[in-house]
């Protein structure tokens, strides 16, 4: 019986490759095809096992030496880091020695390995020493590139084993396992987590050198961070749980191409309040600086950061309005220059007493003065109220007309002080937006009006979102119908119920 030749196209390894990453979320797939033949094998098998969860699948083709084996149920100890609520515990232990085609096996396959996810497996620590001799100081995936390691720093025995001259780019976390990570931020002394990371770095600069983006779960203390000193080729740093903020900044200050800055701030158990000011930093090279954290700190940050570069910025703190204000005016005053998108989250402050919705305009207008934004969104969470006027969405499109993204705080309390024709303003005075995200306007300009005139249309933007309710069915046509004639382009055009319908659905 004779069979079809296969299409010329499938000769092609670089259309081949292509195929197998469209079907990198199906594993099922990616196997039958590295079945095939020997044209699909090789692709086949470089997407499945291009990233890696846990050890399980590879520690599977040691059949002879390792099996997994249970350890009785979670939660039977505060010192256990896996879940709390009864699930069985499993470990990896070694019943024999390797065999040396088994060994094989796994060091090809473990070549074709660039992502690697830690999952809760746990190997016990004899194992992990076979395997260490095994590899004989050699990394076990020599061509990995990213690794997520979250395991506490004494179930961190295999970490070296993850280590290669590759790697660019690792997310690390040793905090404490089970209760005591809800203690970790209590005391004013480095917890044995803290001394840990110091280890961990230097064995990561003799091993991995190149690293180019680090992400660690930190208090920041000196003997956590100041390992990071001698990473010079760094340009992202993702630090989370911080409560030295003047000691991050110094050390970022001696990371020459650092480009990329985001800080998270510990918020609960702060021995004291931060500092009232620290020492200026010059960061040359920073493009992205992100705080996430108390009003005040944040403060203190901007006020000692020097980046005459830096272009992106996103901030989140409680909207206390005098912080907020220093920070508005820091953010003219130091990165006027350069600064051209501003995102950030405002929360509401739960302690303080209800008062009067915050002004948009005394919130807003001193960034009125950054005339070449591009993008400026920020989501007013915990219904967070401001007012909003046709007159502000008027100075807003007067001072940035080179927005391509807009969003502002959605909790509207006079809605009918912002009317849908103040769309109009948009379409006219910012002619390259793409995506906006707006409470929904007022429809009273309609309500009478079968049809309203349309002075410009606006064909750049793809998307809008309109928070914060929904037009009367009765208007609902006529509006929706005067938004499409203003933004032609537009091939989404949204509510937020649109969206919980969508989560549901989704949950379903």
């Amino acid at each position: 019986m004779a069979y079809p030749l296969a299409h010329p196209l499938w000769s092609i390894a670089e259309v081949v490759r292509e195929v197998m990453k469209q079907s990198a979320d199906d594993p099922g797939v990616l196997t039958q095809c590295a079945r095939v033949s020997r044209a699909f094998s090789e692709p086949a098998l470089e997407v499945l096992w291009e990233k890696l969860w846990g050890l399980d699948r590879l520690l599977a083709l040691l059949p002879s030496s390792f099996k997994k084996v249970s350890r009785g149920l979670s939660g039977d100890s505060e010192d256990d880091d896996d879940d709390a609520f009864g699930f069985t515990r499993t470990t990896f232990v070694l019943v024999d020695s390797i065999k040396d085609e088994e060994w094989a096996r796994v060091a090809h396959y473990a070549r074709l390995v660039r992502t690697y996810t830690s999952k809760y497996e746990k190997v016990d620590g004899l194992a992990t020493a076979v395997l260490l001799e095994k590899l004989q100081g050699q990394p076990l995936f020599p061509r990995l590139k990213y690794l997520s390691w979250h395991r506490p720093y004494d179930l961190s025995a295999l970490l070296p084993l993850f280590l290669s001259p590759m790697l660019r780019s690792i997310s690390l976390d040793l905090l404490e396992g089970g209760i005591r990570r809800f203690y970790h931020d209590k005391g004013t002394d480095p917890t044995p987590s803290e001394y840990a990371y110091g280890t961990a770095l230097q064995m990561i600069r003799s091993r991995a050198p190149q690293l180019e983006d680090v992400e660690l779960f930190t208090s920041a203390f000196p003997c956590s961070i100041n390992r990071l000193r001698d990473f010079e080729g760094v340009q992202s740093l993702n630090l989370h749980s911080v409560r030295n903020e003047g000691l991050v900044l110094e050390i970022c200050s001696s990371l020459p191409h650092l480009k990329k800055l985001n800080l998270q701030l510990a918020r609960r158990y702060r021995p004291e309040p931060p500092p009232s000011h620290l020492p200026e930093r010059t960061l040359p090279s920073l493009t992205r600086l992100d705080i996430n954290g108390a009003p005040l700190a944040t403060v203190n940050i901007l006020a000692s950061i020097s980046a005459p570069n830096l272009r992106s910025t996103y901030l989140a703190f409680e909207a206390v309005e005098e912080q907020w204000k220093r920070c508005i005016e820091l953010l003219v005053s130091r990165f006027g220059s350069s600064l051209r998108q501003i995102n950030g989250d405002l929360d509401d402050v739960y302690d303080e007493p209800e008062r009067d919705p915050f002004s948009f305009h005394e919130w807003f207008s001193p960034l009125y003065a950054l005339r070449k934004l591009v993008g400026i969104r920020f989501d007013s969470r915990f219904e967070t109220a401001f007012d909003i006027t046709a007159n502000d969405v008027d100075n807003m499109a007067t001072a940035w007309p080179k927005l391509r993204v807009l969003g502002i705080p959605t909790v509207q309390t006079r809605p009918s002080a912002l009317p849908i024709t103040s769309l109009q303003t948009i379409a006219e005075k910012c002619p390259r937006m793409e995506l906006l995200i707006f409470p929904v306007p007022h429809h009273w300009p309609l309500d009478r009006a079968k049809a309203f005139p349309v002075r410009t249309q606006q064909l750049s933007m793809k998307e809008i979102r309109f928070l914060g309710g929904h037009w009367p069915l009765s208007v609902y046509g006529r509006c929706m119908a005067y938004v499409q004639r203003l933004f032609p382009c537009a091939d989404t055009i949204r509510f937020e119920e649109d969206f919980s319908d969508t989560e549901d659905e989704e949950e379903e």
